[in-house]
C-alpha cells in the first residue's frame, strides 16, 4: 500500500520484520566488525539478506515510478543505533544526502516508543518534516533529500536499514505524478 508523507517521502508495506528478526543479532554483529566507526553504516554482509532485499525495493521502484533502468546494483548498508549513546554517534545521519541513484529507501528493525524519528528538510525552505517509522514500511525518498534519523534513548539497538535505487533519470511517481 502507498502513502505520501509528503511531496518528498513515500511509504509503502514492505513485510519485512519476520524474515530479518531471525537474523538481528547476526546483522548486529556484522556491523560491529565491519564498521571502522560504530558511527557510520556499512555494507550489509549477508547474501541470502541482501538478495531479499535489493530484489524487493527495485521491484516496488518499477512498479511505481518512471526510474529509468538499474544501472548499478548496490547492495543494502546497515547503520545500528544504540541506546543512551553519545549523540555524535547516533546522528551520524543528521543532516546528509545521498550520492548515487535516484532514489532511496530506508526501513527499520528494532524502533524505540520514544524518540528514534525520521526527519527530512523540505526544499526549497529550511523547514522540516518528522515521523515516527514503523514496522514492515519501507519509505522511499530523492536521493538528494537532505534527511536524518533522529536519536533514541530506549535500551535497543535500531536497525537502520538503507537502499538506492540507482537509475538514470530523475524518478517520477507513476500515480502522482511527482518529480524527484
Amino acid at each position: 500500500m502507498y502513502r505520501q508523507i509528503n511531496r518528498w517521502v513515500h511509504s509503502y508495506d514492505f513485510k519485512y520484520s519476520d524474515f530479518l528478526k531471525p537474523y538481528t543479532e547476526e546483522i548486529i554483529y556484522n556491523f560491529e566488525q565491519n564498521s571502522h566507526n560504530l558511527s557510520k553504516d556499512c555494507i550489509l554482509s549477508l547474501p541470502i539478506v541482501n538478495q531479499f532485499i535489493s530484489d524487493s525495493l527495485n521491484k516496488i521502484v518499477q512498479e511505481n515510478y518512471y526510474a529509468g533502468p538499474i544501472l548499478g546494483d548496490f547492495p543494502p548498508n546497515v547503520y545500528v543505533q544504540y541506546p543512551n549513546a553519545p549523540e555524535e554517534e547516533q546522528s551520524f545521519y543528521h543532516n546528509h544526502t545521498h550520492t548515487i541513484g535516484n532514489i532511496a529507501g530506508v526501513f527499520y528493525l528494532n524502533l524505540p516508543n520514544e524518540g528514534g524519528e525520521f526527519q527530512v528538510h523540505n526544499p526549497p525552505y529550511v523547514e522540516h518534516h518528522k515521523f515516527k517509522p514503523d514496522t514492515d514500511k519501507l519509505y522511499f525518498f530523492p536521493i538528494w533529500l537532505l534527511h536524518m534519523a533522529c536519536p533514541h534513548t530506549e535500551n535497543i539497538k535500531r536497525i537502520c536499514i538503507n537502499w538506492a535505487y540507482a537509475g538514470n533519470v530523475r524518478a517520477v511517481h507513476k500515480l502522482t505524478g511527482n518529480v524527484w
